[in-house]
């Protein structure tokens, strides 16, 4: 099933500390982070609520408005 999302979250990664709050804040389990800590969004297992957004103490999460579809 498709799913489409109306905002997603969007890393700027100059901002981000690589805490890795943001993946321990995901109720979808969408986020995961990368060999050097910096987090990863999957766009897929994403459903837009934000908590990961809400979870930065650096503000380096943001909101990226699409209308995505994804399979």
């Amino acid at each position: 099933m498709a799913r489409k999302l109306a905002q997603r979250p969007e890393v700027d990664r100059a901002r981000c500390d690589a805490c890795g709050l943001c993946f321990v804040a995901c109720p979808e389990g969408a986020m995961a982070l990368d060999h050097d800590g910096f987090p990863l969004v999957d766009d897929v297992r994403c459903g837009g609520c934000l908590a990961c957004a809400r979870a930065c103490p650096v503000g380096a999460l943001g909101v990226a408005h699409a209308a995505r579809c994804a399979a």
